[in-house]
């Protein structure tokens, strides 16, 4: 669900799959589940370059390695992806959460993997110094705004996520507050089932064209608030925190490659 509240009111919600993804299980995977791959085409499949620097590598490794570059370690902990996977070699996702979790089960610390649909990305790190109150059993942590997302949003923004245990119930919760005002909020709701090949299965009968049709939502949406008379903001060159992290991801994929 999406709903934003400013300059218009616009609430759009509608049905779909995500996939929570021990990284330390996909080989796994790709070799018990017929229809799933790893780094190579299949109906259903995860590639590492999708993830992170977007380039071949271990996506848990580079994971690990910006979690230690901001101090955070996880001690053999397991970190689970939650995620859109390639469907017919085509995907596009939004916002990706890495639920990292220490060795004595904690979890530590959550990485947002923010995509825009202009091709830049964005991590950010969501632990102890950005850390809110907790609403009941969620954690709550506020980051500013680094990365241009939509034409329909300025800058001058700060995300506020709210993050549930990962259950046998998902919810993931994120506000937007522009100029100090929360304007926007997204809410994600989900019941886990096992990822079986049937479930592959059904799933591709059920959603056929689920990627492509995140990628053409969003755009629909964009041509709904263009006509609602919201104002659009042009795409300004990449921030300062935005290049730090370009060349913090590229010293430490040649880290993780040595």
């Amino acid at each position: 669900m999406h709903r934003r509240r400013a300059p218009v009111v616009h609430t759009f919600r509608y049905r779909l799959a995500v996939f929570a993804l021990d990284l330390d299980e996909l080989d796994e995977l790709a070799r018990t589940r017929r229809l799933f791959g790893v780094n190579r085409g299949n109906l259903v499949s995860f590639f590492d370059r999708d993830h992170m620097d977007g380039r071949a590598g271990s996506t848990k490794d580079k994971a690990l390695a910006f979690l230690r570059a901001h101090g955070v370690g996880l001690d053999g902990g397991r970190i689970v992806l939650l995620t859109q996977c390639r469907m017919f070699h085509y995907v596009f996702n939004p916002v990706s959460f890495y639920y990292c979790h220490h060795a004595d089960g904690t979890l530590r610390a959550v990485i947002a993997e923010v995509n825009s649909t202009f091709g830049e990305r964005h991590l950010y790190l969501l632990a102890d110094g950005n850390r809110l109150p907790a609403a009941g059993d969620r954690r709550r942590h506020l980051a500013a705004k680094v990365m241009h997302v939509s034409p329909f949003i300025s800058m001058d923004a700060a995300y506020e996520f709210r993050l549930a245990p990962m259950t046998d119930r998902l919810s993931v919760f994120m506000a937007e507050r522009e100029h100090g005002q929360p304007f926007f909020d997204a809410h994600l709701w989900g019941r886990r089932v096992e990822l079986t090949t049937r479930r592959l299965a059904w799933l591709v009968v059920r959603y056929p064209l689920l990627t492509v049709q995140i990628i053409a939502a969003i755009h629909w949406q964009a041509l709904r608030l263009y006509r609602k008379g919201v104002p659009v903001y042009q795409q300004p060159a990449p921030s300062v925190a935005q290049r730090d992290q370009g060349e913090l991801m590229h010293h430490l994929t040649k880290e993780v490659a040595q």
